[in-house]
């Protein structure tokens, strides 16, 4: 049966849905054009069950780490917008990972997310200009200050502008550093000019550097230059403001049940002399008592004493990032200090993490039975959090955390046993030679309280928990600490015993190499309240290499990882090796682009090597073999007055399961693709894909055939009236789905949508977009979504 059960799992993850967990539903983009945006949805089928803080977790193939991206909620759909501007040509791979009411952490797909993530194609496009031509100059020319000038400290500007087709100017990326300083995203950036206003800045000579790169991060153009600040008091009491307000609403029929969603918000930031202000307010019509919150409420106001030397205070909805393995990202509802020198640093957080939710209970049949639990709430969670940074220079920060999360065991009647945790630890970054070599260090280590209800003496918890002499010796220290310090309750759900995580990289760019060489080590027990998305219980070597050839004509990506997972389940603890690498080439002459890709992964445990027989055990046996091959190529050229990028992608996917041999598969996709630029500005995109997924062997083998057809069009009205841009849209989706599975069978999907965006610098920016989903005969209903937005900013 435990054979059977797989396959099913896995039939139900075509890339279609691309999923094991049919609570949830996604569909894996087509392929994309590099410096394209892609959409991506993730839907959920339980109306009855409200998931919290999804989060898009993203790599490019070969990192080690994954970077995140928090998703936006509509109704029962999340949503984000992932840029490919910054990724290699080749594949992306992602995750998606959230909480429930519990606050329980859960990922999708639900087995070995990062071991077994989806896949997007990246295809090289406009942003890699083709041929990188020699003949297309970039000069940098500086507006403000002159070289040399005196300014006051309230009057310092700087205005750059970058001399190239204004059409081309999202083509390169650029850096601007005060006195080594980066300073990179306080640029204010409009068409090709780009202003550089802080708050504050000391007095006395600097230098300033902004440099502009190509899409290969090639050096395209620099500019240098000195500038001085007058010491004394400020000259200037303006008050300097900017104010964005925005408001989205979204009408849906989703399966014949109609909703209206709204959304609205302010964004203020300002500045008067050294203070700095910042408020940020966003209601929601989802919000509701009986959920975690919705609504967005923050202040900030910061005083400057210096470049270096400042305090600030905030209150509200919080979020930080002090290091992955503690604290990264994670929403806190109260109020954060902090003051920070030169060489020293302290920031300090606490409120709660999670809203109080009582369970849903209904009385007993009997009376005097206890109420029948049909819901158990959510505790709400105090949370702590404390850092302590010191700087050495430019070159070297040694941080030292602490988060502290408990349940609020009276905060509810109905629930389960109320948890706590405890993380600390230390983190180092150092980095030489203007940053060609950084090195990087963390290692923390938790406790935690699986149950805070009651009390306990350390003799009776040494004997609960059966610990040696030696293990008994280290507890009881820590028993006596978080008895003194009331960290973490001391109850019989106590384990006063640490739990670790580690994680070491080094990087080295040289040579036209970028090289990180990576190692983490996470026990399955190490808990921190700070990052509930952390994935645990794993431990191995990752090495990434990007290397640049023939002059950045070719791109090579080289990866090798080797790990474990499952590693407190014994002979369930699974060997990983994952290697591969791709190649892109970009030829100076008028060529069509080429990447190639391959990937190689192997999965074993201990329990296939025995020839344990699968359904004698709960635990799930691993021998997989899994390789990935692509090859995709672009190609920019000119019809007459039209500017056209044709592509074409091939991927490949062989998955060889030697103990489920019916879960083995096999995936072919084809994608062939048209985007048009006329001389006239209007814009279309067509593409068309056709893949085909085998799942099993033999005569139980089961198929899914795909084909997908996709088509945009918009037109750029320039100047319409007061200086407004209007750019309508229309574009279709179809899909046409052929399965082998009893009782599904083929359909039939088209998405119809279209509307537009209306974009003035001075009256805000209006867009409309109207969605009509035709099921087919899949199901007997259609889907209707009408979504608008408004936003000024002055």
């Amino acid at each position: 049966m435990r054979a059977v059960y797989i396959v099913l799992i896995i039939l139900l993850s075509s890339l279609l849905f691309a999923g094991e967990y049919e609570q949830l539903q996604h569909a894996v983009p087509p392929p994309v054009l590099s410096g394209e945006t892609v959409h991506l949805v993730l839907d959920n089928l339980d109306h009855n069950q409200i998931i919290y803080n999804p989060t898009l977790f993203f790599r490019d193939q070969g990192e080690a780490d994954y970077h995140s991206m928090s998703m936006y909620r509509e109704g029962y759909r999340y949503f984000v917008d992932l840029p490919t501007k910054n990724f290699s040509p080749g594949n992306v791979e992602y995750y998606f990972a959230y909480q429930t009411a519990d606050g329980e952490a859960f990922y999708y797909p639900q087995s070995g997310p990062s071991a077994n993530p989806f896949i997007l194609r990246i295809l090289p496009g406009e942003d890699i200009p083709l041929g990188q031509q020699p003949e297309e100059k970039v000069e940098i020319l500086l507006l403000s200050p002159e070289p040399n000038e005196f300014m006051e400290p309230d009057e310092f500007y700087t205005a750059i502008s970058v001399l190239v087709d204004e059409a081309k100017i999202d083509n390169y990326k650029y850096k601007m550093l005060i006195d080594g300083v980066e300073v990179t995203r306080l640029l204010q950036q409009e068409g090709n000019l780009f202003s550089f206003a802080p708050s504050t800045i000391r007095s006395g000579r600097h230098n300033a550097e902004f440099y502009v790169y190509d899409a290969n991060g090639k050096l395209a153009a620099k500019k240098e230059w000195s500038f001085r600040i007058r010491s004394g008091p400020s000259k200037s009491s303006a008050f300097k403001s900017q104010t964005k307000i925005f408001i989205d609403n979204r009408y849906q029929t989703l399966a014949d049940v109609s909703r209206n969603i709204f959304r609205g918000g302010i964004n203020f930031s300002g500045n008067y002399k050294k203070l700095d202000f910042l408020a940020r307010v966003l209601v929601s019509s989802e919000e509701k008592t009986d959920r975690q919150p919705v609504n967005i409420y923050m202040g900030q106001v910061r005083y400057n004493f210096s470049t270096s030397f400042f305090v600030y205070l905030r209150g509200g909805d919080i979020s930080d990032y002090y290091d992955p393995l503690v604290f990264w990202g994670k929403r806190v509802r109260g109020f954060g200090a902090g003051i920070h020198f030169k060489y020293f640093g302290l920031d300090y957080l606490i409120g709660n993490s999670a809203r109080a939710i009582e369970g849903i209970v209904e009385e007993a049949p009997n009376p005097g039975d206890p109420p029948i639990i049909r819901r158990y709430g959510t505790y709400g969670k105090k949370f702590l959090g404390l850092r302590t940074i010191f700087n050495f220079g430019r070159h070297v920060q040694w941080n030292l955390n602490l988060i502290n999360g408990k349940d609020d065991r009276n905060s509810i009647m109905y629930g389960t046993n109320p948890k706590e945790s405890l993380a600390m630890g230390t983190n180092l970054v150092m980095n030489f030679d203007n940053k060609r070599i950084y090195v990087k260090g963390s290692i923390n280590a938790s406790m935690k309280n699986e149950n805070s209800n009651g009390s306990i003496d350390f003799d009776s918890l040494a004997q609960r928990l059966n610990l040696s002499e030696s293990e008994k010796q280290q507890a009881e220290r820590l028993f006596g600490f978080l008895e003194s310090t009331n960290f973490l309750s001391v109850t019989p759900g106590l384990v006063p015993l640490p739990s670790i995580a580690m994680q070491f990289e080094t990087g080295l760019r040289y040579f036209g190499h970028y090289l990180r060489i990576s190692y983490k080590k996470i026990e399955a027990d190490y808990t921190t309240a700070g990052n509930p998305y952390l994935l645990r219980d794993v431990s191995g070597l990752y090495i990434n290499d990007n290397i640049r050839l023939l002059n950045n004509q070719i791109f090579l990506n080289l990866f090798f990882k080797s790990y474990q997972d499952n590693i407190s389940q014994g002979e369930a603890s699974t060997s990983n090796l994952d290697f591969g690498g791709s190649i892109s080439y970009f030829p100076f002459s008028d060529l069509p682009s080429l990447t190639l890709s391959y990937n190689n992964i192997s999965r074993e445990n201990d329990l296939a090597s025995k020839g344990i027989d699968p359904d004698s055990t709960y635990l799930l046996l691993q021998d997989i073999q899994t390789q990935r091959f692509g090859i995709s190529s672009s190609y920019q050229f000119k019809l007459g007055a039209v500017e056209n990028t044709a592509s074409i992608n091939i991927m490949a996917h062989k998955r060889n399961d030697a103990i489920y041999s019916r879960s083995s598969s096999d995936f072919m996709v084809y994608t062939i693709g048209l985007r048009n630029r006329y001389s006239i500005p209007l814009a279309t995109r067509l593409s068309f894909s056709v893949s085909s997924t085998a799942f099993g062997e033999d005569s139980l083998q089961t198929t899914s055939d795909i084909k997908k057809l996709y088509f945009y069009i918009d037109y750029n009205l320039r100047n319409m009236f007061a200086g407004a841009d209007l750019r309508p849209f229309a574009n279709i989706n179809y899909q046409n789905v052929d399965n082998s599975y009893s009782g599904i069978g083929a359909y039939t999907r088209i998405n119809y949508s279209g509307g537009f965006y209306l974009r003035s610098k001075k009256m805000g920016n209006l867009s409309f977009r109207y969605d009509y989903i035709d099921y087919g005969n899949q199901v007997s209903w259609n889907d209707i979504i009408v979504s608008t937005r408004y936003e000024i900013t002055f």
